[in-house]
Parts: C-alpha cells; sequence; structure tokens
C-alpha cells in the first residue's frame, strides 16, 4: 500500500488488507463516502439541504443505523426475489437484441447493457416503466454535477439542480403510493416516516439506482469484451452455453466495475506495513485484491471456466457487500445468453476503447460490436 496525494488518501492494495479494511467495520468508516462540497450559490435553493443521494443511507451509513437500512434493501434484492424476476429480465435482454437488425453494428452499452441494468433494476425497485426517463436523466444529471462542480455558475450545474430535486421528490412521492409487494418502494414505504424520514428514504433509492444501473451495464460491457478480444472464446461458449456463469464470474474478477471504495480510518492503526492516522482516507482496491497472487496464481490471464475464483471480492465483503449482486450477476449472464444467437459477433474492428474518467469505476464510454 502507498500514500496518494492526488486522491489525498492510502491505496490499499494486496488483497490481506482489503480484506482486514472490509471485516473493521468500527476501524474503517463509511460515512465520508459521498462526501461533497454544499451546492454553489445558483443552486442552493433548489437543494436546501444538499445533494439529495448524499444524505446518510448505505455506501455512506455505518451501524447501527446502516444495518436496518440494509435489512430493506436485502429484502428487496434477496436471491428469493431475484429468482422471481429471471423471466423477466431475460425477456428484457431478448428483447433488447431482438430489435437489433440481423446483421449490422452496434454500442454494446447504449443499446444492451445500460437499458437492460436500468428496466431490470426497476422491477427490484418497483420503479414504474412510465417513470424510466426520469431515471434516465437524473443519471446524467449526476454526471454532469461531478463534471461542474468546480465551475459552480455553469448553467449545466443550475440545470442538473433542478433534475436532482425533481427525482428526489418523485421518489418520495412514489414511496408514499407504495404499499403492497416486496419491491423497494413498497418496503421503504412500509417502514414507515416514524421508522424513516423521507430525506433517508429518498438517499436509499437515489443510492440503489445510482450504483445499481452504471456498475451492472459496465459489468455486462467487460463480460462482452472479455469474450470477443481474444479468438476462439465466443465460439466455445456458443458451443458450451452451459459457461455462462462461469464467464460472467471470472469477468467480475479479472475486471471489477468497482475498481475500489473509500474508508476513514476512526483510530491510528498499523496496516500493511504503514501507520495510518485517525481521519485519513483509505482506498480498498477490490480490483487489486481480485488479481492478487495470493488469490489465484494466474490472476492477470481471464479464464472464462476458471472454478478457483469464486472468492474474488467485485461486490465487496462483510457488512457493505454489494445486495444488488444477485441482479448484477442475473443481468450479465441474461445479456450473454441473449447474444450467443448473433452470428459472427466480434468487436468493432479499429475503434478506440475510450475509459471513462474515473477513479473509482472502470468503464467504457461505448463498446462497439457487429456481427
Amino acid at each position: 500500500m502507498f500514500y496518494a496525494p492526488d486522491v489525498d488518501g492510502w491505496i490499499v492494495t494486496r488483497r490481506e488488507d482489503v480484506l482486514t479494511v472490509l471485516a473493521d467495520v468500527a476501524g474503517f468508516s463509511c460515512a465520508e463516502n459521498l462526501a461533497m462540497p454544499p451546492p454553489p450559490p445558483p443552486v442552493r435553493d433548489r437543494l436546501p439541504h444538499g445533494y439529495p443521494w448524499t444524505v446518510p443511507a448505505l455506501a455512506n451509513g455505518d451501524p447501527p443505523e446502516h444495518t436496518r437500512l440494509r435489512k430493506l434493501v436485502n429484502a428487496a434484492f434477496s436471491r428469493a426475489r431475484i429468482r422471481r424476476l429471471e423471466p423477466a429480465v431475460h425477456d428484457i435482454a431478448r428483447e433488447l437484441v431482438g430489435r437489433l437488425p440481423a446483421h449490422g453494428r452496434a454500442d454494446a452499452i447504449a443499446d444492451l447493457a445500460r437499458p437492460l441494468a436500468e428496466r431490470s433494476l426497476a422491477l427490484a425497485v418497483g420503479w414504474p416503466e412510465a417513470e424510466l426517463p426520469a431515471l434516465r436523466d437524473w443519471l446524467d444529471a449526476v454526471d454532469v454535477t461531478i463534471e461542474h462542480l468546480e465551475t459552480p455558475d455553469a448553467p449545466a450545474l443550475v440545470a442538473a439542480a433542478d433534475v436532482h430535486a425533481g427525482f428526489a421528490e418523485r421518489c418520495t412521492a412514489l414511496i408514499a403510493a407504495s404499499r403492497d409487494g416486496d419491491d423497494l418502494l413498497a418496503l421503504l414505504a412500509r417502514a414507515g416516516p416514524e421508522r424513516l424520514t423521507a430525506a433517508r428514504a429518498q438517499s436509499v433509492v437515489m443510492q440503489v439506482v445510482m450504483a445499481g444501473v452504471a456498475t451492472s451495464a459496465h459489468t455486462i460491457a467487460h463480460g462482452v469484451r472479455a469474450l470477443l478480444e481474444v479468438p476462439g472464446r465466443w465460439a466455445a461458449l456458443r458451443a458450451s452455453p452451459a459457461g455462462v456463469a462461469a464467464a460472467v464470474e471470472e469477468s467480475l474478477r479479472h475486471r471489477s466495475t468497482v475498481r475500489g471504495m473509500p474508508r476513514t480510518a476512526t483510530h491510528d492503526v498499523a496496516l500493511g506495513g504503514a501507520r495510518i492516522a485517525a481521519g485519513d482516507r483509505v482506498w480498498v482496491m477490490f480490483a487489486s485484491a481480485n488479481r492478487d497472487s495470493s488469490f489465484v496464481a494466474d490472476a492477470e490471464d481471464y479464464v472464462p471456466d476458471r472454478s478457483d475464483g469464486s472468492g474474488h471480492v467485485a461486490f465487496g465483503r462483510g457488512r457493505h457487500f454489494c445486495p444488488g449482486a444477485p441482479l448484477a450477476r442475473l443481468e450479465a449472464e441474461a445479456a450473454l445468453r441473449a447474444l450467443l444467437p448473433l452470428d459472427g459477433l466480434r468487436l468493432e474492428d479499429g475503434e478506440p476503447l475510450t475509459p471513462h474518467p474515473s477513479f473509482e469505476i472502470d468503464a467504457l464510454v461505448r463498446l462497439g460490436v457487429r456481427w
């Protein structure tokens, strides 16, 4: 591990140290994970309490409050519930691929991965399909806000603030209108305002949407890319579709969409040969831990039928293990299975793979394919 001035924090890379931090929820807090500067004057009136998704909840919550909220979210994303959604998710994937021409080209992210992730997450959350445009607009507004935080007078930031405020209000309205069912909105509604403030319930929904759509979409993209970039891999999977689940799991290990997440030390501690002071920021690098030679010997290689990589930490570990992991796996498998019938599927020739400019997220701007 080492200290990186650019992110003002310690970078934890060894698997052993990563697991140590993830297991110590008292010693390494998540409370500052979504810390952002207050809204600048041009947008303060629309966001009087700050950015609505930064209210302490999941990614920026600590026990005991985090534990209580996780019970609600875990119920909405339980393995049993996701199994019930499985036919619908596969139907969405087949529908999206079915819209493609018999011969042609597409952006695997914009034409398949992103809409599949949006619609699948909407099923789990209970978000009405008619409201999907609002969800997409808000996710775009988050990107705009982060891009323009240093330019508070930018018209784009002012416009994004209206989207943030409107989306938060829509979340509250949808929660209030939900009572029956086992989706996230209904579970939050039944928790009641006496147990869960409107601001915190908003934040739960917004954090789930923010985390679930982008990470799942790019997990799908990484899986498609890995299978197409080496001759023979895609043909082998088409010949033996039973290997789809193993290919997804190896993609999660080999190319973790979430490179890492921050924690804040609550007391002085020795870790990885360094002295971490109370208040120091620590970046727990999942991607590095998953490619640690102490975990798998040929960790840098993508092996579609690998059998010894299931202990990866692509979804984290412990109390902050990603509750949406069963859904993300299902979406990735559904996407690959829907693509298998495309004859001659391959990466677009000569197209540069442009990475998304993010430290935390390993993502591509687009992934061109043709068949």
